[in-house]
């Protein structure tokens, strides 16, 4: 392939029926890089690669070998990023790397066109797919076998192939897929700013964020912040759809994910301020209610409280550190604020400078839970 390549003319030729042109130091070519580069891996490059696609007019054998054969009119239709790889990197090659070639034999125009056209519309690998068979998620999927009403989702569209009675059973309230629920995780224990800003890339394939997320945690860390997730979805409808004028006003702020996530960041921190044995049975009384809800049940105001107070908590404390915006600024206002500087911890540091102005309204609401 790299030999092709080397031919002015055919590497100007041979990618005429490719969707794509090349793109250049992209992660994923950079990732066919790195595996080239990497002793170990190179000798497994046709297992990791997707390899190369391309068309021909005739395939003939070729009589001066027996192990050899001429194609008419080569073309490749998918798979220009890898072989322009391969010869790009040609001094990394040697008799260990080897790559898969499939090659169709068509004088059909039309033929070669649709080949060209559904080899490369295929559905896009995401990060959250990456992880799948990672040891953490599949042992963290073995626990969550102790969940028998929830539904940790290990491979993406899985939920959607449950039959009618097993989508009742769990709801979408009790379906955690891998990318949300490290997010929402992230933003319970503190961190709202880098779970939103951060890519799936980075979130979930860079190894000290897979592990800050996924290493030595159980089901209930991801399912306590993915309840009061829902909780404050929860909220967020019955604001949009209210005929009250004052709620109405409210929702543009709840709707915002940023805000969602620094609300969830509050009520960790309340949480933090019970005591061991008080805060176990709070979270045992609110998992006991949310693992026994079915679809159209109501959820009960004493939990949607605990959400109310976060965001109360949040509209006072950021009104308060920027008193020149809270007279008339928006919504979008309030998110490119939060989105430009990691405004968490400085709200935390405002609410600890003035304990004596901001009583734990979350705390007394979490408390209410257990009376």
């Amino acid at each position: 392939v790299a030999r092709l390549y080397s031919d002015p003319v055919i590497r100007n030729t041979i990618n005429n029926l490719n969707l794509r042109e090349y793109q250049g130091r992209t992660k994923f070519n950079q990732g066919i890089a790195d595996t080239l580069n990497n002793d170990a891996e190179k000798s497994k490059f046709w297992k990791f690669n997707n390899g190369i696609t391309a068309t021909c007019e005739l395939i003939s054998d070729d009589t001066n070998s027996s192990t050899e054969y001429r194609f008419k009119n080569l073309k490749i239709v998918n798979g220009r990023q890898t072989s322009m790889t391969l010869y790009k990197k040609e001094s990394l090659l040697d008799d260990n790397v080897t790559v898969k070639i499939i090659i169709h034999e068509t004088v059909d125009n039309e033929e070669r066109s649709l080949i060209s056209k559904y080899t490369n519309t295929q559905n896009a690998i995401k990060a959250s797919d990456i992880i799948t068979n990672k040891e953490l998620i599949t042992k963290l999927a073995i626990q969550f076998t102790k969940f028998p009403n929830w539904f940790f989702e290990t491979q993406r569209g899985h939920y959607n192939m449950l039959d009618k009675k097993s989508k009742n059973k769990f709801t979408k309230k009790r379906r955690l897929e891998k990318e949300p629920m490290s997010r929402k995780y992230l933003a319970f224990v503190g961190d709202p700013y880098f779970a939103i800003k951060t890519r799936d890339e980075e979130l979930l394939l860079v190894e000290s964020n897979f592990n800050r997320i996924f290493k030595d945690k159980c089901p209930m860390d991801f399912i306590v912040s993915h309840i009061f997730y829902q909780l404050i979805e929860e909220i967020d409808e019955k604001w949009k759809n209210s005929s009250d004028e004052k709620l109405q006003k409210r929702w543009p702020y709840i709707h915002k994910r940023i805000i969602k996530f620094y609300m969830l960041g509050f009520i960790k921190n309340s949480l933090d301020n019970l005591e061991s044995s008080e805060k176990e049975n709070i979270l045992k009384n609110i998992f006991d209610n949310y693992d026994e809800l079915k679809t159209g049940d109501e959820i009960e105001q004493k939990y949607l409280d605990i959400v109310i107070a976060a965001f109360n908590e949040f509209k006072v404390l950021y009104s308060e550190k920027n008193p020149h915006e809270a007279e008339d600024y928006t919504d979008d206002d309030v998110k490119k604020y939060l989105l430009k500087y990691n405004y968490f911890p400085i709200l935390q540091d405002h609410k600890e400078s003035k304990m004596e102005l901001y009583p734990d309204a979350i705390l007394a609401k979490l408390k209410k839970v257990i009376e």
